[in-house]
C-alpha cells in the first residue's frame, strides 16, 4: 500500500502484510503507581511514597486507511471472540517527508475498539 499524503503514523505487526497508515495517534503515557507507606521503625507518623505497579494507557489511532486484505480487522474479530493472542506492534511517527526516525514497540497489544467512518 502506498503511503497516504496525510498519514503521520504507521502501524506494523509481523502478521500484517503491509504497514497501516494513520493520520493521528494518542500520546504514549506510561506511569508508575505510588503507594503511601510508613517505615516500620519510624518514630513519626509521616508517610513516604514507594513505587508500585507500572501502568499503561490506551493508544488511540485515528483515521487509518485499511487495505483490502485487512489483517487488522481479522485480528480484531479474533479478539472479540477471545481466540487471538496479544501481539507486538510497532508504531512509527512520520516526518513531513514520510520518513520515520523513531519507533515505539508495544508489547502484548490488542485492539480494544474499531470504528469505521460512515
Amino acid at each position: 500500500m502506498w503511503p497516504h499524503p496525510n498519514s503521520r503514523f504507521t502501524l506494523a505487526m509481523d502478521s500484517f502484510e503491509t504497514d497501516i497508515p494513520f493520520q493521528g495517534a494518542s500520546i504514549l503515557d506510561p506511569g508508575i503507581e505510588t503507594t503511601a507507606r510508613r517505615a516500620d521503625n519510624a518514630e513519626h507518623s509521616n508517610t513516604g511514597k514507594v513505587p508500585g505497579q507500572m501502568t499503561t494507557s490506551t493508544i488511540t489511532l485515528k483515521n487509518g486507511i485499511m487495505p483490502r486484505n485487512d489483517s487488522f480487522h481479522a485480528w480484531y474479530t479474533k479478539i472479540v471472540v477471545n481466540k487471538a493472542k496479544r501481539e507486538t506492534i510497532t508504531l512509527r511517527p512520520l516526518d513531513e517527508s514520510g520518513k520515520s526516525t523513531v519507533a515505539w514497540k508495544l508489547l502484548n497489544a490488542w485492539p480494544a475498539k474499531s470504528r469505521a467512518q460512515t
